[in-house]
């Protein structure tokens, strides 16, 4: 029987989440890490700059031909099913694990501009497998990495001005979102 190497990929990404919540978790209370989530008018208005920004720049990027368009043939209830499972549970906790846990250790290893920088290329290897047409390095999504690797500047910029882990998860979600309805579907 052959490797259905994309479900091998989804159940590897759920095991991940499951660590990264205990992670987290254990994480917090060792090092009494505080992970703000309060939301104002004047932040949420900065996360929609933010969300205007980073689309904005995929149009450019989709307006030189780097990625291509579709239509999704799905059903709505799947198509549903897959938003609410990424805002609800993906950009929760990749947000919570890469700005609230690897950005604050990093930043507190190297500095602020180091630490954001190297959270956000993390980010986007972290992507490479997803949608991946096989094991091997070349069919891995080294287009998407890269535009994971640029919004999770967006998002840990978002974070850093707003002081608050809703604003990226909220940025984050609104991202994931345009880019299934429009250009991939996990």
């Amino acid at each position: 029987m052959m490797l259905d190497w994309y479900a091998f990929w989804h159940f590897v990404i759920i095991i991940a989440y499951l660590y990264a919540a205990i992670l987290i978790y254990f994480f917090r209370k060792s090092k009494n890490l505080k992970i703000n989530i309060d939301i104002n008018a004047k932040d949420l208005f900065f996360t929609l700059a933010m969300f205007v920004i980073l689309m904005v720049l995929l149009f450019i990027v989709k307006s030189f031909g780097l990625l291509e368009s579709h239509t999704i043939e799905i059903s709505t209830l799947k198509l549903i099913l897959i938003i609410t499972y990424l805002i609800i549970i993906v950009a929760p906790v990749e947000e919570a694990l890469f700005r609230g846990v690897i950005a604050f250790w990093l930043v507190k290893k190297t500095n602020i501009f180091l630490g954001w920088i190297i959270s956000a290329i993390v980010f986007g290897l972290a992507h490479l497998p997803n949608g991946a047409l096989g094991a091997n390095l070349l069919d891995w999504n080294w287009k998407l990495a890269l535009i994971a690797g640029v919004s999770g500047l967006f998002f840990g910029i978002t974070y850093l001005k707003t002081k608050s882990i809703i604003n990226p998860i909220l940025l984050h979600g609104l991202s994931i979102t345009i880019w299934v309805l429009f250009f991939e579907v996990p």
